[in-house]
């Protein structure tokens, strides 16, 4: 995947569980949330247009009143679209915490950073790791100095962040190891979001904005199946689940993935659409 100058809008991710395995995991980073939904229905007409055929309506007509867009086309046709966001949460909420805060205090850090942080570390505490990590040289070869400083993390029961001299804006992370399955992370925010009983929901459509760092692209294709099952009888007319890597501001020079999990097009597919 060929990162340049142009590309904007994203983290790497890399998580490491007790095991010793790896995960990477590359995100749509956006602060601005209305930013980021314009976005994602941008991308989501181009791929459904695409993929299908049709093209939806895309004159706004209504915004947050109450879901998120109302479009219309010249026949009046209404496309309702309603978009929520789903990131690691539930038992997992320490380790969406800790992402969170890490995230918040090193955004303006240009250097690679990777770190080990306990599950029960307070923000304090990973505060105070922050503050050292700036006292501190950074690592040249993060592969073999990785397991040394977690091994120090365990013992020391504190969090521990360094800079690494990698060219990528990278982020390692330790985690917990309890890890809520893919399925019924996603499934638990769309009964949320049926809950609201939205006026059109019957003639809406769902997309499930996937901001969760433990889970990649494979992780989401083995659990595709599960979800499809687990919501055929969603009152929403349609749900899609987006993962979105990188855009630039207008939501070109980007890549995404979108997954139908309930969607009345014959063409039932997952594919994984670039503009």
């Amino acid at each position: 995947m060929g990162m340049t100058d142009e590309i904007k809008n994203y983290q790497q991710w890399k998580t490491i569980e007790r095991d010793g395995t790896t995960k990477d995991k590359l995100m749509l980073s956006l602060q601005d949330k209305r930013k980021r939904e314009e976005i994602i229905d941008y991308h989501f007409k181009k791929f459904y247009k695409e993929t299908y055929g049709v093209e939806l309506p895309s004159s706004l007509i209504e915004r947050d009143n109450p879901h998120d867009f109302t479009f219309a086309n010249a026949a009046e046709e209404k496309f309702y679209l309603e978009i929520v966001a789903v990131s690691d949460t539930h038992e997992g909420f320490r380790k969406h915490r800790h992402h969170a805060k890490l995230d918040a205090l090193l955004k303006n850090e240009p250097m690679s950073v990777f770190g080990f942080i306990p599950w029960n570390a307070t923000n304090k505490d990973i505060e105070k790791a922050v503050l050292e990590m700036e006292k501190e040289p950074p690592v040249n070869d993060m592969a073999s100095s990785s397991m040394q400083i977690l091994n120090q993390s365990i013992i020391a029961q504190k969090p521990i962040i360094r800079k690494t001299t990698d060219l990528i804006k990278l982020r390692l992370f330790m985690t917990d190891g309890v890890n809520v399955p893919l399925e019924k992370i996603v499934t638990a925010e769309i009964k949320k979001k049926e809950a609201k009983q939205y006026k059109y929901v019957k003639d809406m459509t769902l997309i499930v904005d996937d901001q969760i760092i433990m889970y990649n692209r494979e992780d989401i294709a083995r659990s595709w199946f599960d979800l499809v099952l687990a919501n055929q009888k969603s009152t929403f007319k349609e749900i899609f689940l987006y993962s979105g890597y990188y855009a630039n501001e207008n939501g070109n020079n980007a890549q995404f993935t979108i997954w139908p999990i309930k969607c009345e097009r014959e063409r039932y597919t997952n594919p994984r659409s670039e503009i």
